[in-house]
């Protein structure tokens, strides 16, 4: 679901194709939109919710369980090619300058 209505949900709220229609039926009937730069109305999903009194958007909840064993899976191999880049690996004619004390 994105944050904006999609120009087919625009159509079936309107009733309108046309752009500059659709921008003044949604005028006159008093939804805040704004217009990107191809000329067409974009409204947003949570002012069309609370304006046709639906409430507020129930995000889905993030599954942290599964986010947090990707993320110590990862921790391994990470730590294996933490450190220096060998000489033999880095790429000719680089110079490596470091911090004078």
């Amino acid at each position: 679901m994105t944050l904006v209505l999609s120009p087919e949900e625009l159509v079936s709220l309107t009733g309108y194709k046309q752009p500059a229609r659709q921008a003044k039926w949604l005028k006159t009937n008093g939804f805040k939109f704004i217009m990107n730069r191809f000329k067409q109305p974009k409204v947003d999903r949570a002012h069309y919710h609370a304006k046709m009194g639906l409430g507020k958007i129930k995000e889905p909840e993030p599954n942290w369980t599964a986010k947090q064993g990707a993320i110590n899976e990862q921790q391994p191999a990470r730590a294996r090619r933490a450190g220096p880049v060998p000489a033999s690996r880095q790429a000719p004619g680089l110079v490596l300058l470091q911090a004078s004390k």
